[in-house]
């Protein structure tokens, strides 16, 4: 891929670029994943001034504001890359921003922090009510390997973070991409288990979230194992299509004859949907590709790929040669001709993520999330179908004592505070008083959410 990518710096118009002829991806290949391919594609790209402006107030102090609007009844987690800007966010419907990248080596030192921390991205987000989540990427199969092999590696490491997130974040989301056939992946457990440990010694709400591929291949990563030690993972449900592709398609189908959403989460995904689906969050793209074809029929055979495409540019694309829907995959697509040349762009919209929204929600998910923050415009559409799936209705979650719509450790001394004076909010099992069923009742929920 080095060889062939070149850097797209028109933010908010291309994304990755790779010229010559596209080849199939082999069956049980894994592809280097698309935040990988994204930090190639913006390796010279300059941190965003949104994010490390001066703030007029001073420094952060690590805490949150008090917020009076609705809040998403469920996870929205956005992740939010150092070259995007911040002027777009709709913040209210956010819960967590993960804040891309601190770039780290195999032996657990930092290699490039992007301007962490970003002063003031973390106060517009406390303001907001949204958690900050700091995350830490490294993307080649055998440093992860060295890195994670070592417990002085790993350690290195936990301490770098703890000093990161001091003060500027609510935890971290580990996004470590590449192909796990040499193992490595199989020693995330132990990693997420012990940065966890040490974040929260100093901060007992922190949060370890983990981002996870859509197709967990050679069953390679130890899923169920994760969700049981991170507080989340982030499925990237996105690049089902891209530069190997051969054939033109949706980058994040529904459903389809091939890979899809639906089949990774009744496949790859299953374990965790039958015991933590609350752990799950359907992270979904905000972002297309680009190829020139032999025609304009969905599924055409490919002969170049010519870039991603942001939502933003996708969408612009439509307005000038018109939106297309493919039944099968459940996502719209442009095709028009450039100098005798058929071109398609395969992307996400408003109507396709809201069919992947209620799929969330009827699988019983934690909620739901983007790749990436910055790449939706000027829109608004991108936010109304959130608000028309997260804001209302929102369940009830009777383990949420304090009405914040999470339950955490806030909850955790309303809870003891209602239970020790027979307050009606301790009465979390429905029964009639207050009792040790309550107590077990919200220590459940508490560890698996509601």
């Amino acid at each position: 891929m080095s060889g062939m990518c070149v850097i797209a710096c028109a933010l908010g118009t291309s994304l990755a670029v790779q010229v010559g002829a596209t080849s199939s991806l082999p069956p049980l290949v894994e592809p280097l994943g698309p935040h990988a391919l994204e930090a190639e594609a913006h390796a010279l790209a300059p941190v965003h001034p949104d994010h490390t402006r001066p703030v007029v107030d001073g420094a952060f102090d690590g805490g949150f504001e008090p917020v009076t609007f609705p809040r998403p009844c469920a996870t929205v987690f956005g992740f939010l890359p150092y070259w995007s800007g911040t002027s777009n966010i709709r913040w209210d419907l956010l819960t967590h921003v993960a804040c891309f990248d601190v770039q780290v080596a195999a032996d657990g030192s930092v290699i490039t922090s992007n301007g962490w921390p970003w002063s003031n991205t973390i106060l517009t987000a406390r303001a907001a009510g949204v958690k900050v989540i700091l995350t830490v990427t490294n993307f080649t199969p055998s440093q992860l390997l060295t890195l994670l092999n070592s417990s002085a590696n790993r350690s290195r490491l936990i301490t770098n973070l703890v000093n990161l997130t001091r003060g500027s974040a609510d935890g971290v989301c580990v996004d470590f991409e590449g192909s796990a056939s040499n193992g490595w992946a199989s020693r995330m457990p132990t990693f997420v288990r012990e940065l966890k440990a040490a974040l929260r010694a100093e901060n007992p709400e922190a949060e370890v979230w983990v981002a996870t591929p859509a197709v967990n291949y050679n069953s390679s990563w130890p899923l169920t194992q994760l969700a049981t030690e991170a507080d989340g993972l982030f499925m990237m449900a996105y690049a089902y299509a891209g530069s190997w592709s051969t054939t033109t398609g949706a980058n994040a189908p529904l459903d389809s004859s091939g890979l899809s959403v639906t089949e990774s989460l009744n496949i790859d995904y299953a374990n965790v949907l039958a015991n933590r689906p609350t752990k799950l969050v359907l992270g979904l793209p905000w972002y297309g590709n680009t190829w020139t074809a032999a025609s304009a029929s969905p599924g055409a055979a490919t002969t170049t790929f010519v870039s991603s495409a942001t939502f933003a540019s996708a969408t612009s694309q439509a307005a000038t040669y018109g939106r297309r829907w493919d039944a099968s995959s459940s996502t719209p697509y442009v095709a028009w001709q450039q100098s005798g040349t058929w071109r398609q762009t395969w992307y996400d919209d408003a109507q396709s993520l809201g069919l992947k929204y209620q799929l969330a929600r009827a699988r019983g998910m934690g909620g739901v999330g983007m790749w990436a923050l910055g790449y939706q415009g000027t829109t608004a559409a991108m936010w109304d179908v959130i608000t028309q799936n997260f804001i209302d209705p929102c369940p009830v979650c009777p383990s949420d004592i304090n009405k914040d719509r999470t339950v955490d450790f806030g909850d955790f001394l309303a809870f003891f505070s209602a239970y020790d004076t027979s307050d009606p909010d301790a009465d979390i099992d429905g029964n009639p008083g207050i009792d040790f069923g309550d107590f077990l009742a919200f220590f459940n929920s508490y560890d698996e959410g509601c």
